[in-house]
């Protein structure tokens, strides 16, 4: 039976919107909070609607009334907050709108980097450049309501007349962000609400949360034009794209992409140079300052020269650390003992074991900074006690030193 309620179950509310801007000539959207993500599935609309104004209610305070409540319980606490928040000062709504333009920064930099949110993006600056979109930000007090606002276009017949239309517009009210959980994967309500005298007073409504609004179409396109999508893209954050893109299945919450570079691995940094050589192949050189950059790499490479030119003399046997730790190594209490050795970068673990155990002559002494060796071996050899299933192989011993990066906490 058909109805007017929208619920994302049966029916989607990102359906209705594009449906219902296929034929209005202006929109006016009400939100609490402004996401990039829901513009995303509308965007297509967006590109031909002659206008559209965007209210959106201020991030920087996300305290609600009913949170207030619960950490005061004091009604005339709850009253002059309330007080404050209708007539703030002029420097406190600056202030909420540059906290907001913080947030929106934020938002877009943590969009996924496709090439649909980069049109996304230029297409909202286009937008606000052409003044077919305006933005402002409530600031006096919370803006909870959510109003989908919709002008008709006017309509025409074959011949190219144009037809009287008895509806002025429609609107839709109810739960839902624009957000892309709010216009298609939440359980929200909303309705569709008809009629040119429902239509006015939604207006009307709109209308005056607009004039009490602040402006923020400048303030937003700066944040946009400053994000990845529109900000020229330099030879580094290809180089950094393209290494998180190579790793990024092999990293922790709390791992960096960058951390891979400690561990030497030829056919991995053989892979990094084709993505990079692929990756190049898509800019044009015009768009860097080749020369400036030429003579930055010729600068980075004689101070890289001098530096090996400073630490060539100093080999093992002038090397005060690695001295200092043969001598410990060498005292009765450490050669009856297991010794675990940490170290950051694989470079340096593959050194000490070069100067530990040269040759490889000794099998107590073991080197682990990469997946290249069997973990689990090689811990069973240094601690068998402690793994008591781990059976020895033929040929292998006990390890007494075992130099390690943290693959070990892996």
């Amino acid at each position: 039976m058909p109805h007017d309620i929208i619920d994302n179950r049966h029916q989607k509310l990102v359906d209705n919107i594009n449906q219902i801007l296929q034929s209005s000539e202006s929109a006016h959207f009400a939100v609490g909070y402004f996401f990039l993500s829901g513009f995303i599935e509308i965007a297509p609309r967006l590109a031909t609607i002659p206008q559209m104004r965007l209210l959106i209610g201020n991030t920087s305070n996300r305290e609600t009334i009913e949170q207030l409540a619960e950490g005061y319980r004091r009604l005339e606490l709850i009253k002059d907050h309330l007080e404050a928040q209708e007539y703030p000062k002029r420097l406190a709504r600056k202030q909420m709108a540059a906290e907001t333009a913080e947030n929106i920064s934020s938002s877009v930099e943590l969009m996924d980097q496709t090439d649909e949110a980069e049109n996304l993006v230029k297409n909202l600056v286009q937008m606000i450049e052409e003044k077919r979109l305006q933005v402002r930000v409530y600031t006096k007090g919370r803006l909870h309501a959510k109003a989908y606002i919709f002008d008709y276009g006017s309509v025409y017949n074959y011949q190219g007349q144009a037809l009287d239309r008895n509806e002025k517009g429609i609107a839709i009210v109810g739960s839902s962000n624009l957000t892309l959980s709010g216009i298609s994967h939440n359980s929200e309500l909303n309705v569709i609400v008809h009629g040119n005298d429902n239509h006015a007073s939604l207006t009307v409504w709109f209308n005056q949360l607009w004039d009490e609004a602040e402006d923020f179409d400048e303030t937003l396109m700066h944040s946009l034009k400053q994000s990845w999508a529109v900000m020229p893209v330099l030879p580094y954050d290809i180089y950094m794209k393209t290494l998180y893109m190579l790793v990024r299945d092999r990293l922790t919450e709390e791992e960096e992409a960058q951390a891979i570079l400690y561990e030497p691995n030829n056919a991995e940094e053989q892979d990094i140079m084709d993505a990079l050589r692929q990756a190049s192949g898509k800019y044009d050189i015009a768009d860097f300052d080749a020369q400036r950059l030429q003579k930055h790499l010729e600068h980075d490479i004689q101070l890289l020269g001098e530096i090996l030119h400073l630490v060539e003399p100093i080999i093992p046997d002038k090397d005060a650390k690695l001295q200092t730790l043969k001598s410990w190594l060498n005292k009765p209490l450490l050669q009856d003992s297991k010794c675990l050795i940490f170290t950051q970068y694989a470079d340096t673990a593959y050194y000490l074991y070069q100067n530990l155990n040269p040759q490889g002559e000794r099998d107590d002494i073991e080197v682990i900074y990469s997946g290249d060796k069997n973990k689990a071996r090689v811990v069973g050899r240094f601690a068998p006690k402690a793994n008591k299933y781990y059976k020895f192989q033929r040929g292998e011993s006990e390890i007494k030193i075992l130099i390690a990066t943290d693959v070990l906490a892996e």
